[in-house]
C-alpha cells in the first residue's frame, strides 16, 4: 500500500517558511533554515519565548524545588 505525502510535505514546508518569516530571517538565512528543516541544534529561536530555568542538581537537592539559581542550563 502506498501513500501520497505531497500534501503533508507542502504543509510542513509552508510552516517552515512562516517560521522563517516570523524569525525575521533574510533570504540567505531563510534558504539555510529551509535546507536544514529548522534551526541548527543548539541554536536559539528568536521568536521563541525565554526558556524555563533548569535547576542546578546540587542546589535542588539542598533546597528542594525552590531553587532558581540558574547556574547550569
Amino acid at each position: 500500500m502506498s501513500a501520497n505525502f505531497s500534501k503533508l510535505l507542502q504543509h510542513l514546508g509552508e510552516n517552515l517558511e512562516e517560521h522563517a518569516r516570523r524569525d525575521g530571517l533574510g533570504p540567505v538565512g531563510t534558504a539555510i533554515f529551509l535546507s536544514r528543516g529548522g534551526h541548527a541544534p543548539g541554536e536559539s529561536c528568536p521568536s521563541e519565548g525565554p526558556a524555563e530555568p533548569v535547576h542546578h542538581p546540587a542546589c535542588a537537592w539542598l533546597l528542594g524545588d525552590d531553587c532558581d539559581c540558574g547556574a547550569i542550563r
